[in-house]
């Protein structure tokens, strides 16, 4: 074997830590990589990946994605384990061949011999993406859209607001992945729960489910609800952060983008409310990576600024950590409680631009408007008012014309 890279995904379980001592310690040619979360799995220049049936980014649509990209698949499961996952479930996820923990080191690197690209891929297998239409709803046409800004910027309004906009034309979710203050069912008059932590564990276990009738939605049940005596009336759908701050803690990252993935094959348009932090703290508790996840995977990542001296530095800085993300998206600035006077909007927009000019896609101006605070107050949509109307316009950015009447001809 030569030249071939293999990467391995994180687990604690033995047979990892193991296999990759066995391979340092006698095998020529074979590159390791130990690959943390999906988008790394996606980046790396791999020939296999080996993934254990524990992984919490594992759906068929991941493995089709790497398939795609030539990458081969195997899957490992613990057969002391009869509750975990299983060899089942990767069998269904459509990995290209299952094993046991307990296999020797030298009986898997025969296996992904096997593999190797010379082999070529399975003749059943190119005919299944021969027929796959990758353009559907859910996958390269579906938008998820993160909306997030510093402190006090009121990003949770602007969300709310633009999926309302959305909703008239697309079916519409709104998830809340502020880890600080996630506000949007007190702001809308939903219950606390179920949220964002019932959805992924229906997920997951939905996902262990045989096919076939009776398999229920892993999100059926994990929608907001409206509280008693609740006046909104939304035409969009709501998923519900954790009321409680230290519930993040059973929040990976990783699993949150595998839900937005799964949103987005139900939903044409995903809003996501974003935390007003991005710093990586992962040397420590990683605190945010919720939201630095989705703002770093998101089709279009709206940057909400109060337009102020200080909302503009505040502004400033939190573009800092989006820029370590290491995506190169470029934002859509949305200018929020802005003046009236066109010279001071002249005014901010380019200091916006001298400053951060590389990183913005468009800049658009919200207004000051009292029919947001009494909104707020009332627990109802902001209603036809100048603020609504520009983030109407804002809507009309974020969600091109071609790509609304796409989605609508399917609908």
């Amino acid at each position: 074997m030569s030249d071939f890279t293999v990467g391995v995904v994180y687990t604690t379980r033995d047979w990892r830590p193991a296999w990759q001592r066995y391979v340092r310690d006698h095998v020529v040619g074979v590159a390791l990589r130990l690959v943390r979360d999906s988008r790394m799995a996606l980046e790396e220049h791999l020939d296999v990946l080996i993934v254990d049936d524990d992984t919490s980014f594992l759906t068929p649509s991941f493995v089709a994605e790497l398939r795609q990209r030539g990458v081969r698949t195997v899957g490992v499961y613990d057969p002391g384990e009869g509750d975990g996952p299983g060899e089942t479930f990767l069998q269904r996820v459509g990995m290209d061949r299952v094993v046991a923990s307990d296999i020797e080191p030298e009986d898997l690197l025969e296996l992904l011999d096997e593999l190797r690209p010379a082999h070529g891929l399975d003749d059943a297998f190119e005919e299944v993406v021969a027929g796959l239409d990758f353009n559907e709803p859910g996958t390269a046409a579906s938008r998820l859209i993160a909306v997030g800004g510093p402190p006090g910027s009121g990003a949770t309004e602007v969300a709310v607001a633009l999926a309302d906009v959305a909703s008239k034309r697309h079916r519409t979710i709104l998830v809340d992945v502020d880890e600080v203050a996630p506000g949007i069912v007190r702001r809308l008059q939903l219950g606390l729960h179920p949220h964002l932590l019932t959805a992924l564990d229906q997920l997951r276990g939905t996902m262990l489910q045989p096919e076939g009738e009776g398999r229920s939605h892993p999100l059926e049940g994990s929608l907001a609800r409206a509280a008693p005596g609740s006046r909104t009336n939304l035409g969009f759908d709501v998923l519900a952060g954790l009321a409680n701050r230290r519930d993040w803690n059973l929040v990976r990252a990783d699993e949150v983008l595998a839900l937005m993935e799964e949103l987005a094959g139900r939903w044409s348009c995903v809003v996501a409310n974003l935390g007003p932090h991005l710093e990586d703290l992962s040397d420590y508790v990683d605190r945010f990576a919720a939201s630095r996840a989705v703002a770093g995977h998101a089709d279009r990542l709206v940057a909400v600024c109060e337009a102020s001296p200080r909302g503009l530095v505040r502004f400033l800085d939190w573009m800092v950590d989006v820029a370590e993300l290491g995506s190169q998206q470029r934002v859509d600035v949305a200018v929020n409680r802005t003046p009236a006077s066109r010279y001071r909007q002249g005014e901010f927009e380019q200091q916006l631009h001298d400053h951060a000019g590389t990183r913005l896609a468009s800049v658009s101006f919200l207004p000051e408007d009292r029919a947001v605070a009494r909104a707020s107050w009332d627990g109802v949509l902001v209603g036809r008012s100048p603020f609504r109307k520009a983030v109407g316009r804002l809507g009309k950015i974020v969600l091109p014309e071609r790509h609304r009447r796409r989605l609508l001809a399917r609908h």
